[in-house]
């Protein structure tokens, strides 16, 4: 969890390379137990898929995929909403429809922001 807090303040100040070193490091950690901690390893691929958009890195397609695949399979609903709309940013058709069809039902004001956003985006695109 501290190593994602510190890649973000990395990227913040620059060092993209040391960023994604961290956050790679944090996903080894958090995967390495007998019992791994499924929902962190979300959280950090959710930041390493908006790092990736953000500075064009090549393996943000397969995290994104990584991030679906795990969400969905472990029922991590507001995170496969947050895989999809990355999804969206990348241009994958029909993700950002799915992530509204998800989103309807979870109360969260920072994911429905998130679909707003992506809304607006995607309609200024058109």
């Amino acid at each position: 969890m501290a190593a994602r807090g510190l890649a973000l303040v990395a990227e913040s100040s620059g060092d993209v390379t040391g960023a994604f070193d961290l956050l790679a490091d944090a996903r080894t950690r958090c995967n390495r137990l007998a019992d791994p901690y499924v929902w962190l390893d979300a959280y950090i691929l959710d930041a390493l898929c908006e790092l990736g958009r953000r500075h064009g890195h090549p393996e943000t397609m397969r995290w994104i995929d990584a991030l679906r695949t795990l969400a969905s399979r472990t029922s991590m609903r507001e995170m496969t909403v947050r895989a999809m709309l990355h999804g969206a940013a990348l241009g994958i058709e029909g993700d950002l429809q799915v992530a509204v069809l998800l989103a309807a039902g979870i109360d969260s004001a920072a994911l429905a922001s998130l679909i707003d956003d992506a809304a607006g985006r995607a309609a200024s695109s058109d």
